[in-house]
C-alpha cells in the first residue's frame, strides 16, 4: 500500500544567502540528522542560486533526492522526494503551497512578512503536508483554513481536545523555539 502513497522528505526555505527560514524533515534518514540537513540544504542552495529567479517551479536531482524548488521575492522554496517520487506531484505541492500562501499575504510574500507571520507560515505548511503524507493541494482550501484559524473562525469550539487549537499551540511553540534559537544570546 505504500508504494501508492506520494510522500514529502522536506520541505525547506532559504533566504536569499541560503540562510535556512524554515525546514522540517519527515523521514527517519534525515529528521534528528542535523549534519544531514545542513549538508542538504547547503546542496540545494549552491546548485539553484545560479538560476534565474522565477516563481515557475523547477526540478533537480541533489544527492539522492529529487526535489522541485521555486522563488519567491527573495525566498527559496524546496519540496524534497525520493528519487524516484514523481516530479508532478512535488510540483503540484511547491505550487499550492506557494499559492496558497501568496494569497494569505496578498502576494507580499518575502523575508520580513515570512519572519513576522511565521505562525501561519507553519500552519500553511502543516496543511499541505502531514508527517511527509501530502494532505491538501488546493490553494484556495489552504488559505481559507489558515485565515480561518487565524482569524478565530475555525469552527473550534476552544477546548485544548479540539485539533485546531493544537494545531495553532503547536505553530506557536514552533515559532517560540525558532525564536529562541536564532535570537539567543
Amino acid at each position: 500500500m505504500d508504494q501508492y502513497i506520494h510522500q514529502i522528505k522536506a520541505i525547506i526555505v532559504l533566504d536569499n544567502e541560503g540562510s535556512k527560514m524554515y525546514s522540517k524533515y519527515y523521514t527517519q534518514e534525515l529528521k534528528g540528522q542535523q549534519a544531514k540537513q545542513q549538508q542538504l540544504e547547503k546542496s540545494l542552495f549552491q546548485k539553484t542560486q545560479k538560476t534565474p529567479a522565477t516563481t515557475d517551479p523547477d526540478i533537480i536531482q541533489a544527492d539522492k533526492y529529487t526535489v522541485v524548488y521555486c522563488t519567491e521575492s527573495d525566498l527559496w522554496f524546496y519540496v524534497v522526494g525520493a528519487s524516484d517520487e514523481n516530479e508532478l506531484i512535488l510540483n503540484e505541492v511547491i505550487t499550492s503551497l506557494t499559492d496558497a500562501l501568496q494569497l494569505i499575504f496578498k502576494s507580499q510574500l518575502q523575508k520580513r512578512t515570512f519572519l513576522e507571520n511565521f505562525d501561519l507560515i507553519v500552519l500553511a505548511f502543516n496543511e499541505v503536508v502531514d508527517d511527509g503524507i501530502i494532505m491538501e493541494v488546493d490553494a484556495n482550501t489552504i488559505a481559507d483554513r489558515v485565515i480561518a484559524i487565524e482569524g478565530g473562525t475555525g469552527g473550534s469550539k476552544g477546548g485544548s481536545d479540539d485539533p485546531l487549537t493544537q494545531a495553532v499551540e503547536g505553530a506557536k511553540n514552533q515559532f517560540t523555539e525558532l525564536a529562541n534559537s536564532l535570537f539567543s544570546f
